[in-house]
């Protein structure tokens, strides 16, 4: 029989998915839980040394038996307290030599550390840059709890024995009663297999392969800043798979031709239209996800694939840095390498279900081509949508009549998901914790340094064209503080009079401090600060007076940063973008 505590049977049944075969315990009333589970595991041995100093050291004798290029790693478990002090020596020994150990600490609840409660001290991260990962587990009470838990175990052991060699910390908070053992078995935890291939690909084999071969809905999606070396690996994929790429996804640009051909061809755009039309429509829903690059704008791109994976979709992960990244809360397999190589393998053999794949395709591609039709199809009045409509359509006709490369810069909230709906090549945006800060500031450091790099002449900029919400722009206007700034630098202002994304979220209406609290309501305009700091300034207050001042924006050439200023109504900014998807619903209803 098993503890009943669920953290302590989820840290067991994790280990022993990982091999782990070989525990040092010492004793203690806080680890009890973990060490009885231990000792009830088929398969796992344990060695009791009272003394915590010799037990580190110990563990590390008995990894240095097995020192195969894969070695089994070794757990060590302590109580509370200063007992985990003492195994520091040996961590820091086990550091040096790359050995494959496992610190298990038991611990009291966070909320009595400091509290001068029995055997307390802040635990977590205790060895800082002497482990390769120190995780800290919570005490669980619901199911996302359960698979963040289950997470950083993984996230622990792969970098014990997989991404690198080394020794990494496990602290687990434990709270009372700690001695009921009348679980009969442990969770189902989920498997995640981890493949580290070499330069050549040579650890591929055909059964790493088999979730993509099997499947009959595959489908690829490419998060942010996705480096371009690696875009002829997804060109390569494309035709086996339904390919989702957002305008932040195809890495920075790159002098080579090839490569900007290739982020043309492959963008595929306004999957957001689409899911708001299907919902969990299984026709569309994939059964295989293979996710790479950096962080997805879509909120709705991702409840879809959680409920995919909910329904037994099967997810890789491939990064050359081999990072434990699972946003769909359930990753099957982490692929170390770069996606060319495992590009190169996935397409070496036959899919089974080649016909199903291509009518999973053609639905797909078909109601993809639709909603982006619907996207120029669709005229917006007066309004931060319209700006967006305008400004893309007038700068994708710009940037494919003048051979100098050009470079978008979008600011977050609703610049961004506008610039998902009607970009059409790879666009900058601050998407890592999706700050309104210094997304101008960004752009300003952008056009300083290719200001530099190309042609100082103003004839011979490469524009970089920054378009963000007043909030943002607010916040950051010193970056126009700067003597370093030319002509390159264009700004689209989307003024609106505050935070007009918060008026989405229905519930806030019934809160007075919706308005000025919340969404931080102004009635301020950029036209002083652009005069203080010499920046050419325009605004725009209907369809007319936007036209002309996005063709000033885009053609006119200045010595001066330049900046459009865009007045909109913030409820018809959300009116706008609402009637946009009810409208894009309608039109699918006709067409089907």
């Amino acid at each position: 029989m098993f503890s009943n505590i669920d953290n302590v049977n989820i840290l067991t049944a994790v280990l022993a998915s990982h091999g782990v075969r070989r525990v040092v315990v010492c004793p203690g009333s806080r680890n009890a839980p973990i060490v009885h589970n231990l000792n009830e595991m088929d398969g796992i041995t344990c060695y009791p040394v009272t003394d915590e100093r010799s037990a580190g050291f110990v563990a590390m004798g008995i990894a240095l038996g097995n020192p195969s290029p894969c070695p089994d790693p070794v757990a060590v478990c302590v109580t509370s307290g200063s007992a985990l002090l003492n195994l520091y020596p040996a961590v820091c020994e086990a550091y040096y030599q790359k050995l494959p150990i496992i610190i298990i600490s038991a611990d009291r609840p966070e909320a009595w550390i400091g509290q001068q409660d029995g055997q307390t001290l802040p635990q977590a991260h205790v060895f800082g840059t002497m482990v390769n990962r120190s995780v800290n587990l919570p005490i669980v009470s619901n199911e996302e709890q359960a698979w963040y838990c289950e997470r950083l175990v993984h996230e622990a052991v792969i970098d014990c024995v997989h991404r690198k060699i080394g020794p990494v910390h496990i602290n687990i908070q434990l709270s009372e009663p700690l001695y009921q053992f009348t679980v009969d078995k442990l969770p189902k935890t989920h498997w995640v297999d981890y493949v580290k291939t070499n330069l050549f690909g040579g650890s591929f084999h055909y059964g790493d392969m088999l979730d993509f071969l099997n499947a009959r809905k595959p489908m690829i999606v490419v998060g942010q800043d996705y480096p371009c070396s690696q875009l002829y690996g997804i060109k390569q994929i494309d035709s086996w798979a339904v390919t989702l790429i957002e305008p932040t996804a195809l890495g920075t640009s790159s002098e080579d031709p090839a490569c900007r051909e290739f982020s043309s061809n492959l963008l595929v755009t306004n999957f957001d239209e689409v899911l708001n039309n299907v919902g969990d429509n299984g026709d569309y829903m994939p059964d295989f996800i293979l996710y790479v690059g950096g962080t997805l704008v879509s909120k709705r791109l991702k409840l879809f694939l959680r409920l995919a994976v909910k329904k037994g979709a099967k997810v890789w992960r491939a990064s050359t840095d081999g990072d434990y990244i699972d946003t769909f809360m359930r990753i099957d397999r982490i692929f170390q390498c770069d996606t060319t190589l495992l590009a190169d393998a996935m397409t070496s053999y036959d899919q089974v279900y080649r016909e199903e794949v291509d009518a999973y395709k053609e639905r797909w591609e078909k109601a993809l081509w639709a909603a982006k039709r619907h996207a120029f199809d669709y005229e917006p009045s007066f309004s931060s949508m319209a700006a967006v409509k305008a400004f893309q359509t007038e700068f994708l006709a710009h940037s494919l009549d003048d051979t100098r490369e050009c470079r978008l810069f979008y600011g977050n909230s609703m610049a961004i998901r506008l610039a998902c709906i009607y970009a059409r090549q790879y666009v900058h945006c601050n998407r890592g914790v999706n700050g309104i800060e210094g997304s101008l500031s960004v752009a300003a450091g952008l056009s300083i340094y290719l200001s530099e790099y190309h042609h100082p002449d103003a004839r011979s900029q490469q524009k970089v064209f920054c378009v963000l919400g007043d909030l943002s722009f607010f916040y950051d206007q010193n970056a126009l503080w700067n003597q370093n700034l030319n002509g390159s630098l264009r700004i689209l202002l989307l003024n609106n009079g505050g935070g007009a994304i918060f008026a989405k979220f229905k519930g806030l209406k019934e809160s007075a401090a919706r308005e000025k609290l919340v969404m931080a309501e102004h009635c301020t305009s950029a036209y002083h600060i652009c005069l203080a700091q010499d920046v050419a300034y325009q605004n725009a207050d209907d369809m007319k007076s936007l036209c002309e001042g996005i063709d000033w924006l885009i053609h006119t050439e200045s010595s001066r940063p330049m900046l459009l200023e865009v007045l909109t109504d913030m409820e018809t900014d959300n009116q706008v973008l609402d009637e946009y998807y009810n409208s894009l619903e309608l039109s699918s209803e006709k067409e089907g």
